[in-house]
């Protein structure tokens, strides 16, 4: 996977797909895929050209998004950066910037693409600039549901919200996050339910607080799992932690990076009586799995 900056030049004549492509759902997929077929018939490698930093609570973090973007067949990324430098270049400025840059063979973008200073690169702009210099220049129609354009506004109050299922429908791959197993309080551990902690980027939006069916990838295997997204108030600990349980699988993954896919929201964080409490709705919540 080839990473590149808007400001330095490329010499493959690489199929451009542009958007800001936060989360990478079904709608930029379907970009992907026409840029995909356009280099079936040219050879030619496909880009995506996004932004980096100044973002917090992202759907995917900068390491997470070369690793779906590779997933969706992409060969290379063009960073522009997230800054009022950049946002102050006019429309007709960055479409020199990507003619001189990057000499297109194609560009795809999705109907409602905007660019340049206040918006005033619209897709029309777009297609009409590129067509006239004869570079082929594919406008793609929104990808919809129920008659509602999906987006990653959507998405991310589906998350906050912990309707994770609906958003996973949206993004068109179960929402994860990434991070090292690290040794936590050992709460679980003592009363038989031993857990994986594992803190997520800083960058990354997190589901809220509950309790979840998740699958955990260790070593490229994929495990059932249950985690416990927030606090352990009945261990009167108001650190934020996942937590995520494994049941069939018992090895030392301390240190150990993993991957936890949320599939969907069992119930709320809740302070339990007692221990005992405790131990029966997790044996309950694990029939969820």
């Amino acid at each position: 996977m080839k990473i590149t900056s808007v400001f330095e030049k490329l010499n493959n004549e690489p199929i451009l797909v542009l958007g800001k492509f936060d989360g990478l759902h079904r709608g930029h997929k379907t970009l992907l895929e026409t840029a995909k077929s356009l280099s079936k018939e040219s050879g030619k490698p496909v880009y995506v050209f996004t932004f980096k930093g100044g973002l917090s609570q992202k759907l995917l973090t900068d390491e997470e998004f070369v690793s779906v973007a590779q997933s969706l067949g992409a060969d290379g990324i063009i960073y522009a950066p997230l800054n009022k430098e950049f946002f102050a270049v006019t429309k007709d400025e960055f479409l020199k910037l990507l003619t001189d840059n990057f000499s297109p063979s194609a560009v795809v973008a999705g109907e409602d693409y905007t660019f340049g200073f206040l918006r005033k690169g619209t897709a029309e702009v777009l297609k009409e600039y590129f067509e006239k210099n004869g570079v082929n220049c594919v406008i793609a129609p929104l990808l919809t549901e129920n008659g509602v354009k999906i987006s990653s506004t959507e998405i991310r109050e589906l998350i906050k919200n912990g309707d994770v299922k609906k958003a996973n429908s949206l993004l068109g791959y179960d929402y994860f996050y990434s991070g090292t197993v690290t040794k936590g309080r050992g709460d679980g551990r003592l009363f038989g339910f031993p857990t994986a902690n594992v803190l997520p980027d800083e960058t990354k939006l997190m589901p809220k607080r509950g309790v979840y069916v998740t699958k955990i990838k260790i070593d490229d295997k994929l495990y059932k799992s249950l985690t416990n997204v927030g606090n352990a108030p009945t261990f009167g600990s108001s650190v934020f932690t996942t937590e995520t349980f494994i049941p069939d699988f018992s090895g030392n993954i301390y240190d150990e990076k993993v991957k936890i896919f949320f599939k969907d929201f069992v119930r709320d964080v809740k302070k339990f009586n007692s221990k005992d409490e405790l131990y029966k709705q997790i044996k309950k919540d694990l029939t969820k799995i």
